[in-house]
């Protein structure tokens, strides 16, 4: 498994489809992801 750091990003839109708005930060925590699919 890896390690994905957290981070800050803007999600959304204020240019394009009204669906997307309003854009907004969004922070996501650290998690971790398996390298492989698994099912």
């Amino acid at each position: 498994m890896v390690r994905i750091e957290g981070g800050l990003f803007t999600m959304g839109s204020d240019d394009f489809y009204p669906e997307e708005s309003p854009s907004h930060p969004v922070t996501v925590r650290p998690f971790w992801i398996d390298t492989h699919p698994v099912t």
